[in-house]
């Protein structure tokens, strides 16, 4: 009778252990394909220039890469409608960057940022910029650059850590799922195990007791 139940709880580990081999796998095969299902990103530029600035809030070329995330160059345009001027004779307008997601990477990111004024006449710019990257599926919005130009152009970089969920939500529910029933698989092997440890032991004991 002992053995018959200790080779059930055997079979039952072994069916266990199967399980979890396959979740395993499966999570092995989910982890490195996060960056071909991408989310939508954009870096949103806003710029305001002061009446006094001798440049003006547009692109010169429209689809020019004024912003790289981890080197990969980012074709800039404007926003349909947002330039903007003021009874003071300032000026603003918006500009945007659209990317996917598969751009970025779990961890660090690096977002570069290049703006000079056309001909040379950075030393006649007045202009505030003000950079942030936005995913509107996530709700997401980071600060990225916030930049004052007085007589100057600007180039920097900036780093932002983004976790699986803020570039692939989807794949990161999957797996936090798939680890759940990996962690409930486990707990359950371990039981079996420690039941089956039980019955030898037992088994031990009697086959050692006088007859």
């Amino acid at each position: 009778m002992r053995g018959s139940k200790e080779f059930a709880l055997r079979r039952s580990g072994a069916a266990v252990l199967q399980k979890l081999v396959a979740l395993v796998t499966m999570l092995a095969v989910l982890a490195p394909s996060f960056a071909r299902a991408g989310t939508p990103y954009t870096v949103l530029w806003k710029s305001h220039h002061d009446a006094e600035s001798c440049g003006i809030p547009e692109l010169k070329t429209e689809g020019t890469a004024i912003f790289e995330v981890n080197q990969t160059p980012l074709p800039t345009y404007r926003v349909p409608g947002a330039l903007q001027s003021y009874g003071d004779g300032s000026r603003s307008n918006t500009r945007e960057a659209e990317f996917d997601s598969v751009l970025l990477l779990m961890g660090r990111n690096e977002f570069y940022f290049g703006v000079h004024t056309i001909n040379g006449n950075d030393w006649c710019t007045h202009a505030h910029d003000v950079v942030h990257l936005v995913s509107e599926p996530l709700g997401l919005n980071k600060p990225l650059f916030d930049v004052r130009r007085d007589g100057a152009g600007f180039e920097g970089s900036t780093a932002v850590d983004l976790s699986l969920s803020e570039i692939n939500p989807d794949l990161a529910r999957d797996i936090a799922e798939l680890e759940v029933r990996i962690a409930r698989l486990m707990t359950e092997l371990l039981r079996n195990a420690a039941r089956v440890a039980d019955l030898q032991t037992s088994r031990s004991w009697m086959s050692g007791s006088p007859g």
